[in-house]
């Protein structure tokens, strides 16, 4: 199998694969190792006839925009968990570990394989499959929104006066029932039909107002 490695990957792991006869090429090789776009790098990669072997995060936009590349263009891709900070010989030792999983599958399939220490987890995506992994990334507008709602709560709140028991209910009560009477006879429509006589708030309003404001 041929390899094409990014630029995260060390010259020890490049070594140690080369030493056991793997046909390895880097992107600094290439003249590719300043391209910030990890998707360009799975089209070259697909261009050369080689897996591209990534120790990237694949974090945000960035696992967006390389699995619309595999999904729309084809192309395989082995990502190997870790870092670059972890040692090549751990780096290798994934890599052999699931060899007999994912060589096999990316000889045949375009797709997407990441390995991690683990046993049995070799994960392995088509490339017809990606799709249902592919999603918009809206973090940085859910990170505005994480931090309006932090500055809200470090704002101090404003206790509310509370109104003793027995107190007058606020005016704007009163007003609607002063309004009620100042408008004459009220229920007029419903006391004919009921057979009563109408109320004149008119009349009546003003002992009815004297009572509910003691």
């Amino acid at each position: 199998m041929r390899f094409l490695t990014d630029a995260q990957a060390s010259q020890r792991f490049v070594t140690l694969l080369r030493a056991l006869g793997f046909d390895v090429e880097t992107v600094h090789e290439h003249g590719w190792g300043t391209e910030p776009d990890d998707e360009k790098l799975v089209g070259q990669a697909r261009q050369l006839g080689r897996i591209f072997v990534s120790f990237d995060e694949f974090g945000g936009d960035v696992a967006v925009r390389v699995a619309q590349e595999i999904h729309e263009y084809g192309g395989r891709v082995l990502r190997i968990l870790g870092g670059p900070e972890q040692q090549p010989e751990r780096a290798l030792g994934r890599f052999l570990f699931h060899l007999p999983d994912w060589q096999p599958f990316l000889e045949r399939n375009d797709g997407l394989v990441i390995l991690s220490d683990l046993k049995n987890s070799c994960r392995m995506h088509l490339r017809t499959e990606i799709r249902a992994i592919i999603r918009r990334s809206n973090q940085p507008m859910f990170d505005e929104y994480l931090r309006s709602l932090a500055e809200r709560q470090r704002r101090p709140r404003t206790s509310r006066r509370k109104v003793p028991p027995g107190a007058v209910r606020p005016i704007s009560w009163q007003r609607s029932v002063v309004g009620c009477a100042s408008a004459g006879f009220r229920g007029v429509g419903d006391a004919q039909r009921k057979g009563q006589r109408p109320v004149n708030f008119a009349q009546s309003g003003e002992p009815i107002l004297d009572e509910i404001a003691r």
